[in-house]
């Protein structure tokens, strides 16, 4: 994750180590960071003032918030009540079997994207508290909304974020 500061007009590392950081988000109270990393399943809390930080050393800065999710974290979004939405963009897929043989996992990762085995389609996004709760899971095995990113949330309707839909859907809420 990087920062930029406007009066040296530099990039500075906020934290290191992470497996394609995607979403990220502010806490309520701005003193953390909520950040997806797509690569490893999981979503971090990370302290905003943290600098040059690697989340693979033990920091009181830096904690798993959710960790082995069924997919690949994506967008991270504030909702009604506290919540924060996460999408799932795809079910884990053939890379997860190559999780012993880093060395394969590794050169397949380096193939262009187009490459990559395809997950299979599946919707999915959760809701959960800055504490961790998870509060919701909507899930849409059938594939309809298939590639989920994200969610948006209004006080009747939940927007869902999708790839590869054509169009934005939504549920009443």
């Amino acid at each position: 994750m990087l920062e930029y500061d406007p009066a040296s007009k530099a990039v500075r590392v906020v934290a290191g180590g992470l497996s394609f950081s995607n979403g990220v988000l502010l806490s309520g109270d701005q003193r953390w960071l909520y950040v997806s990393e797509s690569g490893k399943y999981r979503v971090w809390k990370i302290a905003v003032d943290a600098a040059g930080l690697d989340v693979r050393v033990a920091s009181p800065q830096a904690q798993v918030l959710l960790d082995n999710l069924p997919g690949y974290p994506d967008n991270l979004v504030r909702g009604a009540e506290g919540r924060i939405w996460l999408g799932l963009s795809g079910p884990r897929n053939d890379l997860d079997k190559m999780a012993d043989q880093p060395y394969l996992r590794k050169l397949m990762l380096r193939l262009p994207r187009a490459l990559w085995p395809e997950p299979r389609p599946y919707g999915h996004v959760l809701a959960f508290t800055e504490d961790g709760r998870i509060v919701a899971d909507l899930q849409d095995p059938g594939g309809a909304s298939a590639v989920t990113t994200g969610a948006t949330e209004t006080a009747g309707r939940l927007y869902i974020h999708n790839v590869g839909a054509g169009g934005i859907g939504w549920l009443k809420r």
